[in-house]
């Protein structure tokens, strides 16, 4: 919504989940350590599941954002992503289980690849995923990053106001680290 009114022209999203993968990579996934389980798998089963993904981005972002769907996975995709786009100026961290190694991993790929005032995010922070919060404090305690701030209130009051989000009334605290 921001972009859509400020002239800006128009972004790409690049979004990286084994989620993404043809049948035959689905199913290779399926087999492997990595697997995140039956709910996701089922999803990605659905014909459709790509375009809808992709739908629901342009939808919400005004069509101010192109979504590209990359069937990988983060170690591989980082480097591959920065090697063809340059640095990244918005990063979700969104790592699978949310186990520390692979947190650990993604966020040494990413040091040298966020724009100077690049942020980078992540997803089920202070809640039972405790590695998440560890390997943000790791970040800050580098001396690379600093913590912004969000003021969940206004936030909260305008989804709230605006119809909720379907039914999720969850709320769970997020925090970002900008380079």
């Amino acid at each position: 919504a921001g972009l859509s009114r400020s002239g800006e022209p128009k972004r790409t999203l690049h979004m990286v989940d084994p989620l993404y993968l043809d049948a035959s990579g689905l199913e290779d996934w399926k087999n492997s350590k990595e697997w995140a389980g039956e709910g996701a798998w089922c999803e990605a089963h659905n014909e459709d599941f790509k375009s809808q993904v992709a739908n629901r981005i342009t939808t919400a972002s005004y069509g101010c954002i192109t979504p590209e769907l990359h069937g990988d996975y983060s170690t591989h995709a980082i480097p591959e992503l920065h090697s063809k786009h340059g640095d990244f100026a918005y990063v979700f961290v969104d790592s699978d289980v949310h186990a520390y190694a692979l947190l650990r991993e993604e966020c040494d790929l990413l040091f040298d690849r966020v724009a100077i005032g690049g942020i980078i995010c992540f997803h089920d922070f202070r809640n039972q995923h405790v590695d998440v919060e560890r390997v943000y404090r790791e970040m800050l305690q580098g001396g690379h990053y600093s913590e912004i701030p969000i003021d969940w209130e206004p936030i909260k009051k305008w989804v709230s106001e605006h119809g909720g989000e379907k039914g999720n009334n969850s709320w769970q605290d997020r925090k970002s680290t900008r380079l």
